[in-house]
């Protein structure tokens, strides 16, 4: 039978069930890979929560101090000689909400809040920080209305509000 082009088929039995053996071993390479998988995934994980930086600034109330009331419509206010029609408080909290220290060389530019034009601020000043030692200075730059945030360290959980 041997020759150019003869083929050979050739049918197997056996009488012992290895079924149970090769479940054994699947679930053997399984684990492995599932261990091998999380053994890559946690260090790039882990890294990535504990190095993660991150600056949050929060609008927490904003209250009209001149409300619309029909009584007033006669009244005219000024600031430096504009009237004003709308005055707004607004309570805002800049965070640092990351898991690293933030200094101030650590930013390209000071974060900057932008009004818009039809705005303006009159005031921006620190209520609190925390810690109370917290270095925190707010400009107010009139001609390009913004107020810029200054500050020198930032821990993770400290806030200038």
């Amino acid at each position: 039978m041997s020759g150019a082009g003869s083929e050979i088929l050739l049918i197997c039995y056996s009488s012992y069930d290895n079924s149970m053996e090769w479940s054994t071993k699947n679930i053997v390479v399984i684990i492995g890979l599932i261990l091998t998988i999380v053994s890559i995934i946690s260090p790039i994980t882990w890294d990535y929560y504990t190095h993660r930086s991150g600056l949050e600034f929060r609008i927490e109330s904003s209250n009209s101090l001149l409300p619309a009331d029909p009584l007033l419509k006669d009244f005219l206010i000024t600031y430096q000689g504009k009237p004003i029609r709308n005055l707004t408080r607004m309570d805002c909290t800049f965070v640092n909400s990351g898991n690293t220290p933030i200094t101030s060389d650590d930013i390209m530019d000071a974060p900057t809040i932008n009004i818009p034009k039809m705005s303006g601020v009159i005031a921006a000043i620190p209520l609190s920080t925390d810690p109370q030692n917290l270095y925190a200075n707010l400009s107010i730059n009139i001609n390009k209305n913004e107020v810029k945030i200054g500050f020198s360290l930032l821990n993770p959980g400290y806030f200038i509000r």
